[in-house]
C-alpha cells in the first residue's frame, strides 16, 4: 500500500510511504544531507517508535537536476519492521511530526502467506537449496480446481494427490474419488488421517497398476512439473482415463510478461520444478493424447496493469 505524501522538511523530501504486508514501513524520499544525518533525526512510530530495520541510498538524477549536485546518490530509503501492520503511523523529524497516516487497511502476511518471509529479518548467507526449495504438500484446495474437479465423472483418480485435499473435498461433497502418490516419509506425514485408506502409496515407476479405462476421470494436480519424464506419465493418466483427464500446472508465461516489472512469480522458484509450461506447449504435449482438450487460465490477476495468471489448467474430454 503506497501513500504519496510531499512533505518537504529541512532541505529533504519524503515522496511516499509504502505500508508493505510484511510488517515493513518504508520511506522513499531524498536530501541535500548525508544519509547519516537524515538517520539521526527521522523516527517513525506506531504509537510507540518502531527500529530501523534497514537503510539505503538511492540514485536520483533529478535532484542532481534540480539542484546541480555532483552526486546523484542523494536518495534514501529507510526501512522500519513491525511485527504487525498499524492503523496509524506518524512520521517525525526531530521529534516533531512531519507526516501523520490514519486509517490504514492493510493486510499483514506473515501468517497468512509466510513464503521466504524468514528472508527479510535473516543475518546470515542462504545456499540454493534453501532458496529453492521445496515444502511439504498444501493443505486446502483452490476454489478454483474444486469449480472444475467436482464437475468431473466419477470415479475420479488424482494422480499425485499430496496431502489428499482435493479427494478428501471431493468426498466431502458426495463425490467417488481416490488418490495416488508416492511412498514418501513427507507425504505419508502430511496425509490426512481422514482419507488415508483411500490413497495409493506407489514407488513412482510406470505402468500404473490399474487397468485401461479404470476411472471416469483422472486429474493431475500441479504435478507433471515436477516429474522428468512427464510424457510417460501422461501417457498412463489417458490410459487409466475413459472420459476426462484434468492438468493443471503453473504457467510459465508469468515471466515473460511480468518481466518489464522485474518480477518473477515466486511459485516458480520452486526448486522441484523441472518443466516449465505455457499454453502452447502444453497444447503440443497433450496434442497426440487428446484433440478436445479447453484451456483455462487459474488465478489470474493484474499487477500494476499487467495481468497475469499463476496457474494452467487443460481439460481434456476423451470420449
Amino acid at each position: 500500500m503506497r501513500f504519496d505524501v510531499k512533505e518537504k522538511f529541512d532541505q529533504s523530501f519524503v515522496d511516499s510511504i509504502y505500508v508493505e504486508p510484511y510488517g515493513i514501513i518504508r520511506i522513499c524520499g531524498w536530501s541535500l544531507h548525508k544519509l547519516h544525518a537524515v538517520l539521526e533525526r527521522i523516527a517513525v512510530r506506531s504509537p510507540e517508535p518502531l527500529p530501523l530495520h534497514a537503510a539505503y541510498l538511492t540514485h536520483r538524477p533529478d535532484v542532481v537536476e534540480a539542484f546541480g549536485r555532483a552526486d546523484a546518490l542523494c536518495g534514501f530509503i529507510l526501512e522500519f519492521a513491525t511485527e504487525s501492520v498499524p492503523k496509524e503511523i506518524d512520521l517525525l523529524f526531530d521529534d516533531s511530526v512531519i507526516v501523520r497516516l490514519e486509517g490504514i487497511e492493510a493486510p499483514f502476511h506473515q501468517i497468512a502467506f509466510p513464503h521466504y518471509y524468514n528472508m527479510l529479518h535473516d543475518n546470515f548467507v542462504h545456499h540454493r537449496e534453501g532458496v529453492y526449495g521445496s515444502g511439504p504438500p498444501g493443505t486446502t484446495v483452490s476454489p478454483e480446481v474444486l469449480g472444475i474437479a467436482r464437475s468431473l465423472p466419477e470415479p475420479i483418480l488424482d494422480f499425485g494427490c499430496g496431502s489428499g485435499a482435493l479427494i478428501g473435498t471431493l468426498r466431502k461433497l458426495g463425490k467417488e474419488a481416490i488418490g495416488i502418490e508416492l511412498d514418501q516419509a513427507r507425504i505419508v506425514e502430511s496425509l490426512d488421517p481422514g482419507i488415508k485408506d483411500h490413497v495409493t502409496l506407489y514407488d513412482g515407476t510406470t505402468p500404473l497398476s490399474y487397468g485401461d479405462n479404470s476411472f471416469a476421470s483422472v486429474s493431475a494436480i500441479e504435478v507433471i512439473e515436477h516429474i522428468s519424464d512427464y510424457k510417460a506419465v501422461l501417457k498412463e493418466i489417458f490410459r487409466v482415463a475413459e472420459k476426462q483427464v484434468l492438468i493443471t500446472v503453473p504457467d510459465m508465461a508469468g515471466i515473460p510478461m511480468l518481466a518489464h516489472l522485474g518480477v518473477v512469480p515466486w511459485h516458480l522458484l520452486e526448486g522441484t520444478h523441472v518443466n516449465f509450461f505455457t499454453l502452447n506447449s502444453l497444447k503440443e504435449t497433450l496434442d497426440p493424447l487428446c484433440r478436445d482438450v479447453s484451456f483455462i487460465r487459474l488465478h489470474a490477476r493484474d499487477l500494476d496493469g499487467s495481468m497475469w495468471a499463476g496457474n494452467l489448467a487443460a481439460l481434456c474430454k476423451l470420449a
